[in-house]
């Protein structure tokens, strides 16, 4: 069995956050791959490493320039927070960073959703961001087999990921009742806010709930 990298290592082995940014200053790459194809941040989300999250995004958000379009949505270049938040591990279905979260950690789920590298700032006093939510790019991500958040959250039976994840769909509500629309040719009506759906189809028309009636999915599934 090969070594992980040395990043990997640190985060599992909880080395403080002074000990992770000395090793991505001396240029380990967060981006790079376990043999399972998992990143730092999908380790991260794993063990529930919510310090070494936070000085992943932050640092990557420092080496971004600039680190936001002029319409204010995130870059998405390569080693940006986006990047890093969005990379694809071969062999997991293509998961997420965040699909691993949505798995196995609420409370990281929700500073990925809502690092200000990558949020929409809500509100703001003199000039200052107070509060933000997730851009829905993000909460609308999709493994290999067309499954969103949702469905891992439903899976993994993570009632805290599930929770967040339908404050911020529902938040996307402009103040107008939902509106359900024809779910192609089964009759059944999906809810929707704002274009994003509390109840997303997978590649094979199963809904989170479909999932979770079939035993959820062992690779993301910590039972």
């Amino acid at each position: 069995m090969a070594p992980s990298p040395p990043l990997h290592a640190a985060i599992v082995g909880r080395q403080p956050g002074k000990a992770l940014l000395k090793l991505l200053k001396g240029g380990e790459d967060p981006n790079a791959r376990d043999e399972s194809g998992l990143t730092a941040l999908h380790i991260a989300a794993r063990v529930g490493n919510i310090d070494a999250v936070s000085v992943t995004l932050d640092w990557a958000a420092r080496r971004t320039k600039p680190s936001r379009l002029l319409s204010g949505a995130p870059v998405q270049s390569p080693g940006s927070p986006w990047d890093l938040l969005t990379a694809a591990a071969p062999g997991q279905h293509n998961a997420s960073p965040l699909h691993t979260a949505a798995a196995h950690n609420g409370d990281v789920l929700r500073l990925m959703l809502c690092h200000n590298s990558v949020s929409n700032p809500e509100s703001s006093f003199l000039g200052i961001a107070i509060g933000s939510k997730p851009q829905q790019g993000l909460l609308d991500i999709r493994d290999s087999r067309g499954r969103s958040l949702l469905h891992y959250a439903v899976e993994a039976f993570n009632i805290p990921a599930l929770r967040i994840l339908l404050q911020y769909s529902s938040s996307f509500a402009t103040g107008a009742a939902p509106n359900p629309s024809r779910n192609g040719n089964s009759g059944t009506r999906e809810l929707t806010w704002g274009g994003s759906g509390l109840n997303p189809v997978d590649n094979v028309g199963h809904t989170p709930l479909h999932c979770e009636l079939q035993g959820g999915d062992p690779i993301t599934s910590p039972r």
